[in-house]
């Protein structure tokens, strides 16, 4: 069901576009009228319109100037605009402000349907690209919280394509743009700095604290410590030793 606000200063106006729409209450619900920009903005805030049909000449506030209170406010309807007049500044001027559809009067119905029809299309379009947004999102966030606790374990981007149903090649992407790190640079990132706290306490050799983080091979992870922190761990742990005698 689509809310629509119409509004136009001319009453029989109002009345036969409210006629039009009582033959299609299963889709759209004609939720106010106004004869005026400020009281349509006014209704507009509290109804969020899904559509708005609006005329441009209208005492107060005119049509243009609504619809830019309207983008002003944040209240994204999509809206079609009525004109008495085939202005060119008009229909410009409409255009630049996002206006959908510029119809003359006297409305003809069939291309307010037609109009009506474009703008659906639209909205359901808007509305499968955002669910999409939001699942990739929601997938995304799985995947970096998996990451973040299991760094420790051994796993590869393999493993993880597979979990989440993903090829490598789209995953590594995704931690890419997330991270600005391959998959291997990330992970050994969040590696080295757990192992620098592992460090700290001198109960642990270098070693395990290597398999601590998920590096069992002990030439491996100084390679990557040494790379990420300029020192190796034996001497990262002595440089913290001299340095709180």
């Amino acid at each position: 069901m689509y809310k629509v606000l119409l509004v136009d200063d001319e009453p029989w106006v109002l009345r036969g576009i409210r006629g039009f729409f009582n033959t299609m209450e299963e889709e759209y619900s004609v939720i106010g009228e106004a004869e005026n920009g400020r009281d349509a903005l006014e209704l507009a805030k509290r109804e969020c319109p899904d559509i708005v049909i609006s005329d441009i000449r209208m005492p107060d506030m005119d049509g243009l100037a609504f619809v830019e209170a309207l983008r002003e406010n944040n209240i994204r309807a999509r809206v079609i605009m009525l004109s008495g007049y085939a202005e060119f500044e008009y229909a410009r001027r409409a255009l630049c402000l996002g206006v959908d559809n510029y119809l003359l009067k006297p409305l003809d119905r069939r291309e307010l349907r037609d109009a009506l029809e474009r703008i659906k299309t639209g909205i359901e379009k808007e509305k499968q690209a955002k669910q999409e947004e939001e699942s990739e999102y929601s997938e995304i966030s799985a995947i970096m919280a998996d990451i973040d606790s299991s760094y420790t374990e051994d796993f590869t981007l393999n493993d993880l394509a597979e979990k989440y149903s993903l090829s490598t090649s789209h995953l590594s992407g995704v931690i890419k743009r997330e991270t600005g790190k391959t998959f291997t640079e990330h992970v050994a990132e969040r590696r080295i700095r757990k192992a620098e706290q592992y460090l700290r306490n001198e109960r642990y050799s270098v070693a395990e604290v290597g398999r601590m983080v998920g590096y069992h091979d002990y030439y491996y992870f100084t390679k990557w410590f040494k790379k990420l922190t300029g020192m190796t761990p034996s001497k990262y742990r002595r440089d913290r030793k001299e340095k709180f005698q």
